[in-house]
């Protein structure tokens, strides 16, 4: 991976763009670097006390990459498990971003966020949370 794991995301999210099938070797180890890069925001919101705007963006990204990976295998209960418990680690952060001082914008469109849109997305991943229950 990249020692900027957001860049190393975005660079994925553009091969994928521009040929899905070249992609798929840099899925696993973006999402690896996001989940590692996830707890060490966590650890410097807490010590910090600032603006957690970075922890919207690595939950969308987080998302973004669950989802590739359960593309490969839709029907697999156990991924589908696991892309459920990704989705957990990322309504959590929102959590935090909620909780914590500062502006949160979208990702895709630098638009500000509400609290209360920030909590539609929750609702969102909910909601695909609960469509992944049955299947696991």
């Amino acid at each position: 991976a990249s020692r900027d794991p957001l860049g190393y995301a975005r660079e994925t999210i553009i091969a994928y763009q521009e040929d899905p099938a070249r992609f798929q070797d840099r899925v696993e180890p973006a999402l690896g670097s996001l989940d590692r890069q996830m707890q060490i925001e966590l650890q410097m919101v807490e010590l910090r006390k600032e603006d957690a705007d970075h922890l919207v963006k690595l939950a969308f990204m987080h998302n973004f990459y669950v989802r590739l990976l359960l593309r490969r295998e839709p029907d697999n209960p156990a991924a589908i498990k696991a892309c459920y418990q990704h989705y957990q680690q990322s309504v959590q952060f929102l959590d935090r971003a909620i909780a914590s001082p500062g502006n949160r914008y979208h990702p895709e469109t630098e638009e500000p966020l509400e609290v209360d849109q920030v909590h539609e997305i929750q609702s969102f991943w909910r909601n695909q949370m609960r469509g992944m229950e049955a299947q696991f």
